[in-house]
């Protein structure tokens, strides 16, 4: 069974997902109630040296909860379960949530961020 992945930050360079894990139908879609935020630390990047709170050098990208009108746009990869692992050792330190999503541009067709 296909599970269909919505990427941000370097999941939406295909090229990039494609060194951790096997996928197929990449696409654009959009994810509405959630926003991108920047300088997010975890403790991969902490543990990797990659950032730090302290020093202000964070440079990992989450996307939060916002207004249910909000709309991002996103990557969509559908992944095989056993391609699974792959994307959870790529995306260790973060919270992997279900959310709806829309391919292509939302029935407004446009407005995303």
């Amino acid at each position: 069974p296909l599970t269909t992945l919505v990427g941000i930050g370097s999941l939406v360079s295909e090229s990039s997902a494609a060194r951790s894990f096997s996928f197929c139908n990449f696409r654009i879609g959009e994810v509405r109630g959630w926003r991108r935020t920047f300088s997010q630390a975890n403790w991969v990047n902490t543990a990797h040296g990659w950032g730090s709170a302290a020093r202000g050098t964070t440079a990992a990208l989450a996307m939060v909860r916002c207004d249910a009108d909000f709309v991002s746009r996103v990557a969509l990869l559908d992944v095989n379960a056993e391609e699974l692992p792959g994307f959870y050792e790529r995306e260790a330190g973060y919270s992997i949530v279900t959310t709806d999503y829309c391919e292509g541009r939302g029935p407004e067709g446009g407005g995303a961020r």
